[in-house]
């Protein structure tokens, strides 16, 4: 007689999961054993070893469900082994590698997607070995709950800060101020929340590495954050910083220290030339924040900003700027 023999593996997903990931919108599973063996991302260009394919199928397909059973039908000897699981789900979206000099700053951009269940609260941004799978409060370099008991590395405190303080934004950009050679090396970010009602947190796999350099003499830098909302009629293309007096109505084009358009003959201030550059280059994600590098005296002043179409200028642009007047101190 013929006996039919199935197998299945029964795993149930939490959102605790670490791992490198992806944006949730695209979340998959990924089963192996050495190579792959099932995807359950159908447009994937991962594909099953060929012993596998038709034999493995997933018990439920709503992978919402966070069910990720599967049966492999028509066993073989050879199906002997070890199998793993991979879960792409709440996700981090980084610069990997940054490169700056000491005594100057450095931004490290950042974005995270998360499940809609999940409500995040703060951000944790670590740096520690890279050797390391993660980092441990030890290792903490600046944490956005000012009521906690886990403290920042001595030497990082005082000079690390966010660029957005609402985490809902779900943008955990963060700047270096005052760089040291020392502070060369892995940076890690976690976020916590809560998961339907409970505490919990994400330590994203995917770190940023920054290597500083030495340059004594250089000056300090200074971001200004900033955003604008505008008319759903507007559609912005081009951002413009200007430094004028603050006693003008408006500054004029020969006040300009930067333009997005690269193409435009309006040119920037010769002094402020080659150190002005801007965090988003999308401006239709509505950041025009900038950072000033090498900062002199001089830079000292009223900063202006305006939204531009092909045209013209956005006379009904509500901006949103942390820092408006500067002011550098010898």
């Amino acid at each position: 007689f013929f006996v039919l023999i199935s197998f299945c593996f029964i795993c149930w997903i939490s959102y605790s999961v670490e791992g490198e990931t992806e944006r949730l919108e695209h979340r998959t599973c990924l089963f192996s054993s050495g190579r792959l063996c099932l995807s359950l991302n159908k447009n994937t260009d991962k594909k099953a070893q060929a012993g596998f394919e038709g034999r493995v199928s997933r018990l439920e397909p709503d992978v919402s469900q966070k069910n990720c059973s599967i049966i492999i039908n028509d066993l073989k000897e050879s199906d002997s082994g070890s199998y793993q699981l991979r879960v792409h789900g709440p996700g981090v979206n980084n610069t990997r590698e940054l490169t700056a000099e000491a005594g100057l700053c450095v931004v490290i951009p950042c974005s995270f997607t998360t499940a809609d269940e999940f409500t995040p609260k703060h951000t944790i941004w670590y740096k520690c070995e890279a050797s390391q799978h993660s980092c441990s409060d030890a290792d903490i370099i600046f944490h956005s709950n000012k009521n906690t008991d886990k403290k920042a590395q001595s030497g990082f405190e005082g000079r690390v800060s966010r660029l957005e303080p609402d985490v809902s934004q779900k943008n955990c950009s963060i700047i270096i101020n005052d760089l040291k050679e020392s502070d060369s090396g892995s940076y890690q970010l976690r976020v916590t929340g809560e998961l339907n009602g409970k505490q919990d947190g994400f330590t994203f796999i995917p770190r940023v590495t920054v290597s500083i350099s030495s340059k004594p003499e250089a000056g300090l830098c200074v971001v200004i954050p900033c955003s604008f909302t505008n008319a759903d009629e507007f559609k912005p293309q081009h951002v413009v910083w200007y430094k004028c007096e603050a006693a003008k109505h408006s500054c004029s084009e020969t006040d300009i220290i930067f333009h997005s358009n690269k193409n435009t003959d309006k040119k920037a201030q010769a002094a402020f030339e080659g150190r002005v550059s801007r965090l988003e280059t999308d401006v239709s994600q509505k950041n025009c924040s900038i950072i000033i590098n090498d900062l002199k005296e001089s830079d000292s002043g009223s900063y202006h900003n305006d939204s531009h179409t092909d045209r013209g200028t956005a006379g009904h642009t509500d901006l949103h700027c942390s820092w408006s007047l500067l002011w550098i101190c010898s």
